[in-house]
């Protein structure tokens, strides 16, 4: 719109004229200053702040092409040095050119990426999230520490990643690599703490450890299934237990001497030699076979089945033992054939399976040692009533109170006497016949009622739980200052754990 000038004035140019453009404003990134060696871009066929016109009509026109729109362009030495509309199918050459003119790899980040608060990112962070980068073909980011950790066969990680195993061994184009780059990097950030209890993790065993919090799933399994956000809080909270200690990884062998009268499934551990690495496997283990590329076979306890078989011995009919393969032996897993269950331990040298193997004597002493934390748990809890007062206090039956605490109304343990009764503590009652609005959500979040609450809520914490900092201070504390949502998240966190 233009001042309409005075008649008066006729032949006088008006100082105060107001001149509108149509169309869209020039592309301005406000918070980024051209630098010298921005030029650099220009002289190579790249003008700083270029624009397509339509993003999304671009792109449905050169479907095939990889687009990034408003791209942010950073190097090691200078930081942000470019931005602008890029086509890679189209521009990938001239910026190559640049790369060389200013002797450094280019990085190319998305438009929030790299823009506004994201201006002046560290370099590492930068190269992190990169879509495509100057130099060609190269391994993907942390490919070579993922391995060097976690000591997985390529054929693992493949399916791990969601990649052909010849990614994983071979150098790809910029832009799968640091797609490929980002999935690694994403996957240490689940076990992160776990790394850090040491260089000698072994992650093959802890993503086949099935895993009571996840409803008997193994960490792989999870994954598989898609159910990343679960093992991500698997991950962040589930500190090393005694129990994961207990698992033995090696080879798999069927054994056989004299006066064994037959073969035994055993495991032959990676940490010793001769008679000190046979692991006998026995009723109520838990075992898992692989191949030796991670592929697993078959995962369960084991139930010796010592009837399915069964022939007469050549020079003493009377006695019937099983066999299998040319083997007399003592047992096969329940459901198997003898020659399939055979199969898993007898074979080649080369050509042996490996198995991870839990004994379930280790699992009796860590139910033991738990049995015998209870007096202090219920020490740590205070005051309590049985199921029978508490049916007096509220005026309903023993039985109805059982019922309300199975239901998760209540919360409730069993006491330590040979009777077992219920008792339920004093400090859900918010007065002498309701109790707390919080008590169910807290039941529900943790998904578990009896001693495990118990001990969940009691025991001191120290450092950083759901987000805030603990002093030697109980979540039973909190929970009476009224800091109620952070005791339900850790209670979340801790049942999907």
């Amino acid at each position: 719109m233009k001042k309409r000038p005075n008649p008066s004035e006729k032949g006088k140019i008006p100082v105060d004229a107001i001149i509108v453009l149509n169309g869209p404003p020039p592309p301005i990134d406000a918070e980024f200053k051209p630098k010298d060696n921005t030029a650099v871009f220009s002289a190579c066929g790249l003008p700083l702040g270029r624009c397509f016109g339509s993003k999304s009509g671009y792109n449905k026109r050169h479907r095939r092409h990889f687009f990034i729109p408003n791209a942010n362009v950073f190097t090691r030495k200078h930081g942000k040095v470019w931005w602008g509309d890029l086509d890679i199918y189209r521009d990938a050459k001239a910026l190559e050119r640049v790369a060389r003119r200013l002797g450094c790899r280019l990085y190319v980040l998305s438009e929030y990426d790299g823009r506004f608060d994201n201006a002046k990112l560290p370099f590492e962070e930068a190269s992190r999230r990169a879509r495509w980068c100057t130099g060609g073909v190269l391994r993907p980011p942390g490919l070579c520490r993922l391995f060097d950790q976690s000591k997985m066969p390529a054929a693992r990680a493949a399916r791990l990643f969601g990649v052909s195993e010849r990614k994983l061994t071979r150098r790809l184009n910029p832009r799968e690599a640091l797609e490929l780059g980002r999935k690694i990097e994403n996957w240490t950030e689940y076990i992160a703490q776990r790394v850090a209890h040491g260089p000698t993790f072994d992650w093959q065993t802890w993503l086949h450890h099935p895993r009571v919090n996840l409803q008997g799933m193994t960490p792989w399994q999870c994954l598989a299934h898609g159910q990343t956000q679960g093992l991500r809080l698997l991950s962040q909270s589930l500190q090393f237990d005694e129990s994961y200690g207990h698992i033995i990884s090696g080879n798999l062998n069927g054994r056989f001497e004299t006066g064994l009268e037959g073969a035994v499934w055993a495991l032959e551990d990676d940490e010793n030699k001769g008679y000190a690495s046979m692991h006998l496997i026995e009723n109520g283990d838990h075992l898992i076979i692989l191949t030796q590329k991670g592929r697993v076979l078959w995962e369960g306890e084991i139930e010796c089945d010592r009837k399915t078989g069964r022939r007469s011995r050549p020079f003493n009919p009377k006695f019937r033992q099983q066999a299998a393969l040319g083997y007399w032996i003592h047992w096969i897993q329940k459901g198997f054939n003898p020659e399939q269950w055979a199969r898993f331990f007898i074979r080649r040298k080369n050509d042996r399976l490996r198995g991870m193997l839990r004994k379930k004597a280790k699992v009796d002493l860590l139910t033991a040692r738990g049995e015998a934390a209870k007096p202090l748990i219920e020490a740590r809890s205070g005051a309590s009533i049985s199921s029978a007062e508490a049916a007096e206090r509220l005026g309903v039956s023993d039985e109805t109170i059982r019922m309300l605490v199975k239901n998760g109304a209540y919360i409730g343990y069993r006491e330590l006497s040979r009777k077992a009764r219920v008792r339920l503590p004093e400090w859900q009652f918010a007065g002498h016949k309701t109790v707390h609005p919080w008590v169910r959500p807290l039941i529900e979040s943790y998904g578990n009622n009896g001693w495990a609450l118990i001990d969940f809520l009691t025991i001191p914490r120290h450092g950083i739980v759901a987000d805030s900092e603990f002093s030697g201070e109980s979540l039973l504390h909190r929970l009476q200052t009224g800091c109620i949502q952070l005791v339900l998240d850790a209670a979340h966190k801790a049942n999907l754990a």
